[in-house]
């Protein structure tokens, strides 16, 4: 089956649009741990998608298991990430023992980190550059401490 070529000129231009997306640096370079569930703990691991964009942003995820992992708390804390993020609906609990193990919280509803689609390909950089900029307000920016 032939993809009409406007799809793949469209896929073309998404990728190198969120090539120049990602090059400039985020503020918190420092670990973070990038959850999508919270109950229990679920994390974007490396080579997950939000793991290769924040990391192209030269962001550090503190969870080097692959793919998907559930965790514990202690696993979390263990890691002593600079800050926690939690994907997901604006319904989901923040357990209040995240606050304990990260100097720094922070929520994100973006969809287009969850959803495969195009779009992650569009609007996840925006959506990690605000997810960056909360971080940063609650003093998470710098390198490594």
């Amino acid at each position: 089956m032939l993809i009409p070529c406007t799809r793949i000129t469209r896929a073309r231009a998404a990728i190198e649009a969120f090539h120049r997306a990602t090059a400039a640096p985020v503020a918190c370079t420092r670990p973070v741990v990038l959850l999508y569930s919270t109950d229990p703990p679920a994390a974007f691991g490396e080579h997950t998608f939000v793991d290769d964009a924040w990391r192209a942003m030269g962001g550090r995820n503190a969870v080097a298991a692959r793919g998907y992992p559930t965790m514990t708390a202690e696993d979390i804390a263990r890691r002593a990430p600079a800050a926690v993020v939690v994907v997901g609906p604006r319904s989901m609990a923040v357990p209040a023992w995240l606050r304990t193990v990260a100097p720094a919280v922070t929520t994100t509803e973006a969809a287009e980190l969850l959803e495969p689609s195009l779009r992650m390909l569009e609007r996840a950089p925006a959506a990690l550059r605000a997810v960056d900029a909360a971080l940063a307000a609650q003093g998470a920016a710098g390198g490594v401490p």
